[in-house]
């Protein structure tokens, strides 16, 4: 016989509408649709979405000191410690920097 739809309950104006819609007819709400859903709020996953990316973007910043790490300690290796004090101490910071940052930006977003 006939396929039946499932209806579930917008969450602005709580009127019943099909799960296949993307916005509701009645008060153009826009439903997002999580894989990871479970009968619970999508608003759940924005938010935890945009506190991934804050997570992420701390570990780009821990990364890209690291990589700047990496370049400082290469000019160190050719210019050689003793010449350039200042550099090698920068070298250091700079690599605690990324290095906190990076886990930090793990930890967070675990």
């Amino acid at each position: 016989m006939g396929a039946t739809m499932a209806l579930i309950t917008c969450p602005k104006c709580g009127k019943e509408i099909s799960e296949h819609v993307d916005a509701c007819p009645s008060c153009e709400y826009l439903i997002k649709k999580s894989r990871y859903s479970n009968g619970s709020s999508d608003e759940t996953a924005v938010t935890l979405e945009a506190i991934g990316k804050k997570w992420k973007v701390v570990q780009f910043l821990g990364k890209t000191c690291l990589v700047i790490w990496v370049i400082l300690f290469s000019v160190l290796l050719y210019i050689q410690p003793q010449n350039s004090p200042m550099l090698f101490d920068i070298s250091i910071w700079v690599f605690f920097a990324g290095f906190i940052l990076y886990v930090v930006g793990r930890i967070g977003s675990w």
